[in-house]
């Protein structure tokens, strides 16, 4: 029996603990959803989505690292440190963005 009283957890380990999955049970039985409203998204911080939210395209419509970085042919940095580069930067490009030409062999990128 639980604190409230009733069964509603009933497959306790030897430990006290139950499943994930009683656990979760127990909580959607014992939650009430609520009604769904539509706000401002200005007024929606804080709140739960009542549905999965889709873009309708990708942002931005590019392919592009997460991170800054550098690209470099692996031969081309052997003996590389930091106290001794060996690659200078060849060119740059910014986020979904393309070297202007080709980077020279030896350089980063």
């Amino acid at each position: 029996m639980n604190r409230s009283g009733d069964n509603a957890v009933h497959d306790q380990s030897d430990h006290g603990y139950v499943s994930l999955d009683t656990a979760i049970a127990w909580i959607d039985a014992a939650t009430p959803r609520l009604p769904t409203e539509q706000v401002l998204l200005c007024n929606a911080p804080g709140r739960v989505l009542s549905e999965n939210s889709r873009a309708g395209s990708a942002l931005p419509p590019c392919d592009r690292a997460a991170l800054d970085g550098f690209a470099v042919r692996a031969q081309d940095s052997f003996g590389a440190s930091v106290y001794n580069p060996t690659c200078p930067s060849g060119g740059r490009a910014g986020s979904g963005r393309c070297i202007a030409g080709r980077s020279a062999c030896g350089c980063a990128a």
